[in-house]
């Protein structure tokens, strides 16, 4: 029976990871061909160990930020890819240098190298923001079929996370526009009052955004 419990909890796993969309409860009970009270009962122990959140709005579950913990335990070859050049632009421009993944409604910082400059933007490795957050949330959603982002604003509030953030969607959809035409995204205030960044997409052979690549430091020295 323990087994069985383990082997559908994977299987669980799985399928909300493989989904380019967050799911609701029936949908993923249906496709598994599990009862209801089951599947919840598995989503909730996958959510208290952090590998799936559940969208307080929607109910809508999606990959969660522990999946990251996980991922560090083996090679990530889309970190082993990027990090020559994160390392150059950290040489280049003695800023904080991130690599940011999507992960459902969120955004990961999967890979982190600091500038050793006093005053300088700590970013944590493993954290989850809301996916439309700063300038790598921009550019991950810019770089989306158009559908796929709209979808995904559906789901989401443009919350704010300072006073100064975008949270009129007319605005944010603009915004989009412009990343979209120009090849990259610049936000200042957007996360932390008196920072800003910019970043590019990295775009998969079909020209799909897979992860951002995002320099961040005070808005004194990184300007328009």
């Amino acid at each position: 029976m323990i087994l069985q419990t383990v082997e559908r909890a994977i299987n669980v796993l799985y399928f909300v990871c493989e989904s380019d969309n967050p799911m609701g409860l029936t949908e993923i009970s249906q496709a598994l061909e599990l009862d209801k009270a089951t599947t919840l009962r598995l989503l909730s122990t996958l959510v208290a160990g952090d590998l799936v959140k559940q969208d307080v709005r929607t109910r809508l579950y999606y990959p969660g930020p522990g999946m990251l913990r996980l991922s560090q335990y083996w090679r990530h070859d889309l970190r082993s890819v990027c990090q020559p050049h994160l390392k150059t632009l950290l040489e280049q421009f003695d800023e904080t240098v991130c690599l940011i993944e999507p992960r459902g409604l969120d955004r990961i910082c999967i890979e982190v190298l600091e500038t050793r400059k006093e005053l300088r933007v700590v970013a944590d490795l493993g954290r989850a923001q809301p996916i439309c957050s700063g300038a790598s949330g921009r550019v991950l959603l810019a770089f989306l079929p158009e559908k796929e982002m709209l979808t995904i604003l559906d789901q989401i509030d443009l919350l704010p996370l300072t006073p100064l953030s975008v949270t009129d969607r007319d605005q944010y959809l603009n915004e989009l526009n412009l990343v979209r035409k120009q090849g990259y995204a610049y936000a200042i205030d957007q996360v932390i009052v008196g920072s800003a960044g910019i970043s590019a997409p990295i775009l998969n052979p079909n020209g799909g955004v897979v992860a951002a690549v995002v320099v961040r430091g005070p808005a004194a020295r990184i300007t328009k």
